[in-house]
């Protein structure tokens, strides 16, 4: 009976214990509660603040402040740009950036093509062609660090429209550059020679379709060679240089070298306008090996005029020696309020070439070329929205005179008079925006050959095709650039 009641108590001690056990929660448990207390409270506060939002949002200026301290607060601390590394967008060119910015590589480029049209009793025949296919590595590399490198895809033969286009890829710039300060810069490389005016744009920066003549048959554009740049006082800039002088892609075949410096002010300040300048060049080179070589001029499009004829296969102003040259220009470029535009532009440039070659006596002789020539034009976009400013209707037109003489010749047929070429030049374009646009040119070519060198015409009712005539060439040509 005693052990009865003892094993009754033991069982009900056993209930009562396990009962209060249950009626304790664990340290587990209490945790879990913690928890489920902060979600509902965390839960809360994001439903507080997409209520505020949901405010935002139905009143259109809180919802423009709101936007404003978002932008404000990430550029303030771009938490995520410095986790990501580096960053990858488009601003002016597609570009990859570190996050410290201490290394970037942009990317641009554009694609030019058109249609030409001539006169059929000219030596030029109707085609489609392409102007350039570009693209353009920039590269920025521990702040000081500069390399660039641009390549044309398309780059066309000389008389694509008179015996076709051979269209080949072309290294047109790759240097590298070494930026101390705004004052002083050093440039190694194949660059522009910094003579000429319109001889330094692009295809897609010029003011019309085509160069002019005597721009685009003297200006040496590119070469290989050191620079040294930079911009005073934020009004003059300035570049010197050294070149092989053997031309674009092409390395020194002698001991000499080519010279050229120009300088530049800019009236706005080179800060506020950089297109917008007076401008002064000097160029003076050597052709000593090789030649002779020959100075000439073509037409706008590219077909020569005086010099080389590939019809006859032969030239009709050697040189051989020094040349001295000398460039003015000026460029006025103001955009208006509404994001209408005016561009006004000129230059002069003059030259001349030492002809030094041996007569059939093997006597040395000698006589001095010159060339000169300028251009003045201008074009005016207007816009019509103001929401797209670099869009609009444009219109304008530019006139030519280009010349290249014989001063003294001592030998008859070597001999080159008044041989001259005036063009006009009637635009008309419309940009889409800033990446695409169209543009027709109507090019009248006035040319002069007082001594026949070849005719400019198959068939000329006054000349009879032996000198002169007037030429009429048409181009549409499309224009898309990133």
């Amino acid at each position: 009976m005693r052990n009865c009641l003892n094993l009754l108590l033991v069982l009900v001690l056993v209930v009562v214990f396990s009962g209060i056990l249950q009626a304790q929660p664990t340290t587990t448990q209490e945790d879990r509660i913690r928890k489920l207390e902060d979600i509902c409270k965390q839960q809360e506060e994001q439903i507080q603040k997409l209520q505020s939002r949901l405010g935002v949002l139905q009143d259109e200026e809180s919802y423009k402040k709101y936007t404003e301290q978002i932008v404000d607060q990430y550029i303030q601390h771009p938490e995520a740009e410095e986790d990501a590394g580096v960053t990858a967008g488009y601003e002016n060119g597609f570009f990859i950036r570190s996050a410290d910015g201490k290394l970037e590589l942009k990317i641009n480029g554009f694609v030019q093509s058109g249609i030409g049209l001539f006169e059929n009793n000219t030596f030029d025949n109707n085609s489609f062609y392409m102007n350039g296919v570009y693209l353009s590595f920039d590269a920025h590399l521990l702040e000081k660090w500069h390399a660039y490198i641009n390549i044309n895809f398309a780059n066309p033969s000389y008389y694509q429209f008179q015996t076709g286009a051979n269209y080949k890829v072309s290294m047109i710039d790759a240097f590298v550059e070494y930026e101390m300060m705004p004052e002083l810069n050093f440039r190694i490389g194949q660059t522009l020679v910094p003579f000429g005016l319109e001889g330094q744009y692009n295809e897609i920066s010029g003011i019309s379709i085509w160069g002019e003549p005597f721009t685009s048959s003297w200006s040496h554009s590119r070469d290989i060679g050191f620079v040294v740049h930079g911009v005073l006082a934020n009004m003059v800039g300035y570049k010197v240089g050294i070149f092989n002088g053997s031309g674009i892609n092409t390395t020194n075949t002698d001991d000499e070298f080519l010279m050229a410096a120009q300088a530049r002010f800019y009236f706005c300040g080179f800060d506020r306008n950089q297109n917008s300048f007076f401008h002064i060049g000097f160029l003076r080179n050597r052709d000593s090996e090789g030649g002779p070589y020959s100075v000439g001029l073509g037409t706008p499009w590219g077909r020569s005029v005086f010099g080389y004829m590939p019809e006859l296969n032969f030239y009709t102003n050697s040189v051989e020696g020094w040349r001295n040259a000398v460039d003015v220009g000026a460029r006025f470029d103001f955009t208006f309020e509404n994001g209408s535009n005016l561009r006004v532009e000129g230059e002069y440039m003059y030259s001349t070439w030492q002809r030094e070659y041996e007569t059939v006596s093997s006597r040395s002789r000698f006589s001095w070329l010159s060339g000169y020539g300028f251009w003045l034009g201008y074009n005016y976009r207007h816009c019509f929205d103001k929401e797209n400013p670099e869009s609009g209707l444009s219109t304008g037109f530019k006139f030519s005179y280009s010349d290249i003489d014989n001063e003294d010749s001592h030998i008859e047929s070597g001999n080159i008079k008044g041989q001259t070429v005036l063009c006009y030049t009637f635009m008309l374009g419309y940009a889409f925006n800033k990446h695409v646009s169209v543009n027709f040119n109507w090019i009248i070519a006035d040319l002069d050959l007082e001594t026949y060198y070849g005719g400019t015409k198959e068939d000329d009712e006054v000349s009879g095709g032996k000198s002169g005539g007037v030429e009429n060439a048409w181009f549409v040509q499309f224009t898309a650039s990133w």
